[in-house]
């Protein structure tokens, strides 16, 4: 009996192995829904209508009952576990497809947004689209020297820019306010973001001379005077005036002047670049000399002294060819040039002579000894000193010339070569001019302006 107790746990062991849980569950009458609420009934049945029990072999321990349900129990926590799990995965899934939902719902609305956005720009922009911008200046021909402000309209009145973007442009400048100071012929554009959508050409032209005034002139043989005339307009673009002398014997212009060749009467022609003409009426007389006078301001020179004669020729458009001769009556005292300048060479009295085309004028010069009776009486060593120092005086004297006046006909003026500035021989800056760049002339003042001469800013010859 004993032996058959052992067969038989023995084959009970055998049916666990080969059985799986849920058959062995059945075999041993355990109700597993107390384990697992959720257990499905089919499951069980199922079990039953596949499987066949033996009565027999049903285990009877109770002791290997309660290990075999806490093998259950372990196997159900295990599934409890991995079923929490799941669980937790779903939520955590659902959570993340959720959020994802939301933010494609977040960017949708914000993409319509944007979308809308656009659409009502473009909408917008359609409306209120600039469609012309028209030049309103008048001016088609205007004159060198004007200035026009440039206007232009922009329709519709509703359209919507920026200033900034429409430009003027003329001959390839950005401009506003254009100033013509040369002839020909302009372009405006006006441009809006690159596109040109109104053009327009002005010319101008020079302003023309529309009359000249002229006047007569007396002048004399071997003399020059400048013509007056007035041209019209003052603005007028080209003022040079070409002039025709009818008898050239008689007369000659250059440089607006009118030189005197004979005695005689003869018409000459201004004429401008634009065909405006006037004549008038040259008088050419031989105009005598009447008088000639030379004289000194100050008596008191010593040796070394030089000094300007003034000489005074009337009229002083004569029509002489002579020049003034002058000539020392004492040269041992004072010597003179031909240019009526002298120098005081020693203590005495001497008369100059001035002769033109049988016209005399004389005057006498005094110069005084270099030694004073003060300076005789002294001792020897300030005798000497006052030697020395009249010989620096004299030294510095020979270097500078007294001021004589001269007037304004007539005379003879102190050249500065160097330079080109002429000078009245009383004037100061006279002194600090080189000998080698001095000379001297007689002409009158407009003949040496002519020749390139200015005249001097201080004695305003």
């Amino acid at each position: 009996m004993f032996k058959n107790k052992k067969s038989n746990s023995h084959n009970n062991k055998k049916l666990q192995n080969e059985m799986n849980d849920d058959d062995f569950l059945l075999a041993n009458n355990v109700d597993i829904s107390k384990y697992d609420s959720s257990y499905e009934e089919s499951r069980i049945d199922e079990i039953k209508q596949t499987k066949t029990f033996n009565p027999i072999k049903k285990i009877k321990n109770n002791k290997e009952i309660k290990l075999l349900e806490q093998e259950i129990e372990r196997k159900l926590n295990s599934k409890k576990r991995k079923i929490a799990q799941i669980k937790k995965r779903i939520k955590r899934f659902n959570a993340i497809k959720a959020y994802y939902r939301y933010a494609f719902l977040c960017l949708a609305v914000i993409a319509l947004i944007f979308l809308g956005t656009f659409i009502y720009n473009a909408i917008d922009s359609k409306i209120h689209q600039i469609k012309e911008i028209n030049f309103i200046t008048k001016e088609d021909n205007i004159y060198i020297g004007d200035k026009i402000s440039v206007d232009y309209t922009i329709s519709p009145d509703n359209a919507k820019y920026d200033v900034n973007d429409i430009e003027i442009v003329c001959n390839g400048k950005n401009v506003k306010n254009v100033s013509f100071s040369n002839i020909g012929v302009y372009k405006f554009n006006i441009n809006y973001k690159g596109l040109t959508y109104d053009s327009k050409t002005v010319e101008v032209l020079p302003i023309k001379v529309s009359e000249i005034k002229t006047e007569d002139v007396l002048v004399g043989v071997n003399h020059s005077k400048e013509i007056n005339l007035d041209i019209y307009p003052e603005n007028a673009t080209d003022k040079k005036i070409e002039f025709l002398v009818e008898d050239a014997t008689i007369a000659k212009i250059e440089n607006y002047r009118v030189f005197g060749l004979k005695e005689g009467t003869t018409v000459a022609h201004a004429k401008s670049k634009d065909g405006v003409e006037s004549t008038f009426k040259i008088d050419v007389q031989y105009i005598k000399i009447e008088s000639l006078s030379i004289e000194i301001i100050d008596n008191d020179y010593k040796a070394g002294d030089k000094v300007y004669l003034r000489t005074t020729i009337s009229p002083k458009e004569n029509s002489s060819t002579s020049k003034v001769e002058y000539k020392s009556l004492n040269p041992n005292v004072v010597k003179v040039d031909e240019n009526g300048n002298f120098v005081a060479v020693a203590a005495g009295s001497a008369t100059i002579v001035a002769t033109i085309d049988g016209l005399k004028s004389s005057t006498t010069v005094k110069v005084k000894s270099q030694i004073n009776e003060e300076s005789v009486s002294n001792n020897t060593n300030t005798s000497s000193t006052s030697t020395k120092e009249t010989e620096k005086s004299s030294t510095s004297s020979n270097n500078n010339y007294q001021s004589i006046n001269h007037s304004e006909s007539g005379c003879t003026y102190v050249l500065n070569t160097s330079r080109k500035v002429f000078h009245y021989s009383y004037c100061s800056y006279i002194n600090n001019m080189k000998e080698k760049n001095k000379g001297y002339s007689d002409a009158d003042r407009e003949t040496l302006i002519n020749s390139g001469y200015k005249p001097c800013g201080h004695c305003h010859p």
